[in-house]
């Protein structure tokens, strides 16, 4: 039996939940029990030695009812808390799935030195300091050793992490990797190429859920830039987030204040982008808000790009990464799909999971 924590028990935590009751007969005829013995989240943990009647875990995947109804509830306001909760009821093989938004660098840290593999969608520990990155990385490296897996943070479903890895491995060399890796704003400059206004595009991107509950989080371009770093040190880059320039498009005179404030003054303040969009329709181009990997370092903000080509082409939500490297540079190598959204994250935690046990 081999047992799962999943860390944060909001709508990812949830699908992954769902994720693996729907794997479990795919994993038992291969002679593999995955079980969940850990559900934590800011305010408590659930814990159970042997796991959840299944009904449980269905109800609570669905978002039904209160978390609390599971057994073995408990108040956990530390991380100290966390780990002795998880410890009481671990078995050998313990994998903690992190679906957090936590600053949680050192929570992977010791985990990994506890002998617990590590799954994780949250950029931030990955995005911490170098000192901090090459210290997760060593402690996954060792021999029959626990493993840190991080495919979702980001492309969330799209297999990127591991396609790159592999052609490291290989002995590729990676030239330049070129990202439309926010689904929230593929989405908005999607609406403004049919005709939105850029606040019209943003205030229904908020609509539909697909920006974070305040939007300049998505609109700032960090998140971008954190994948941006994920991917340069994956390539041995030696970066630090600080030192990558981003394309903040939160106007200047809306950085504070209410969120209702910020969607009410947009449209006054974000006329500029509005200009951009017709002056590259005029040309046959498109905005994309694109992060670039390449030699001459790393850039993330808007750009235009042809209307026909593959980043031009997409639409919605859909991500895109393009791959150019030695072995793929006349034709480079492209992974394009859905970059967002609970259930494509919780594929890639499964996948991540699956990699880790050899299923």
């Amino acid at each position: 039996m081999i047992p799962v924590a999943v860390i944060g028990k909001g709508g990812v935590g949830r699908a992954v939940v769902a994720a693996l009751l729907r794997s479990q007969s795919r994993a038992q005829a291969r002679g593999v029990n995955l079980f969940v013995n850990a559900i934590a989240g800011h305010d408590g943990i659930a814990v159970s030695r042997e796991g959840w009647p299944e009904a449980s875990l269905v109800k609570f995947a669905a978002g039904a009812g209160d978390w609390r109804d599971l057994t073995g509830v408990r108040v956990c306001t530390s991380h100290a808390e966390l780990v002795a909760a998880i410890g009481a009821v671990t078995r050998p093989g313990q994998i903690v799935v992190d679906v957090s938004a936590a600053e949680s660098a050192a929570w992977h840290l010791d985990w990994l030195r506890r002998g617990w593999h590590v799954v994780t969608a949250n950029k931030k520990p990955l995005t911490a300091s170098r000192e901090s990155y090459e210290a997760i990385m060593a402690a996954s490296r060792q021999v029959d050793g626990p493993r840190h897996r991080h495919e979702a943070t980001c492309g969330a479903g799209l297999p990127i992490i591991s396609t790159i890895a592999d052609l490291l491995a290989a002995g590729d060399e990676i030239q330049e990797i070129s990202a439309a890796a926010s689904g929230t704003l593929g989405f908005v400059f999607s609406a403004c190429q049919a005709g939105r206004t850029f606040a019209a595009a943003v205030a229904e991107a908020k609509l539909r859920g697909y920006t974070e509950p305040e939007p300049r989080d998505d609109l700032s371009g960090k998140d971008v830039a954190r994948k941006a770093l994920i991917l340069a040190r994956l390539l041995g880059w030696s970066m630090e987030l600080s030192d990558i320039p981003v394309d903040d498009l939160v106007p200047k005179s809306l950085q504070s204040g209410s969120v209702e404030n910020f969607l009410a003054g947009l449209p006054t303040a974000s006329g500029y982008i509005d200009e951009r969009v017709s002056a590259a329709a005029k040309n046959g181009q498109v905005l994309r808000y694109l992060a670039t990997v390449g030699p001459a370092g790393i850039t993330v903000g808007l750009r235009e790009v042809p209307r026909e080509s593959p980043l031009g082409g997409l639409a919605g939500t859909e991500n895109m990464f393009v791959v150019r490297s030695r072995y793929y540079d006349s034709a480079p190598l492209v992974i394009r799909g859905p970059g967002a959204g609970a259930t494509v994250t919780a594929v890639g935690i499964l996948s991540d999971i699956f990699r880790i046990i050899n299923l």
